[in-house]
């Protein structure tokens, strides 16, 4: 998990409780990224600038978190890091992993969850 500024990948309402998600981290969200709908692009949503994913992180914010629950999330993964975004995984404060569990690249485990022993979530799973 990264302790750097992030991204979050969406701007509908997933992608809210997600960049609220990396606050409670403690996290500072830098804006969001859109992956479908340009119009979006330079406007601001949830409080936050969106971005378009094409253009690519710029500074030192490379990393990105998936705040859609769309079922094309492969296309998407393969779409950031295709433009130099790095995919980081996120466990929520109030979330309890198993220090012999496993969380993978991309993966966001929510407020609430327990991930019991030996487990494995795989890359860009969410669990809520």
């Amino acid at each position: 998990m990264t302790r750097d500024a992030v991204h979050v990948a969406g701007s509908r309402s997933f992608a809210a409780e997600v960049a609220d998600f990396a606050r409670d981290a403690g996290l500072p969200v830098a804006g969001l990224v859109e992956p479908y709908d340009p119009g979006r692009i330079g406007t601001t949503i949830h409080g936050l600038p969106v971005r378009s994913l094409e253009g690519g992180p710029s500074g030192d914010s490379q990393a990105v978190l998936l705040g859609t629950g769309e079922p094309a999330r492969r296309e998407l993964v393969a779409r950031l890091q295709a433009a130099g975004w790095h995919p980081a995984a996120l466990v929520h404060p109030r979330a309890h992993i198993a220090p012999s569990a496993s969380v993978a690249e991309g993966a966001l485990i929510g407020p609430g969850v327990i991930v019991g022993a030996h487990a494995t979530i795989g890359s860009h799973v969410v669990v809520g």
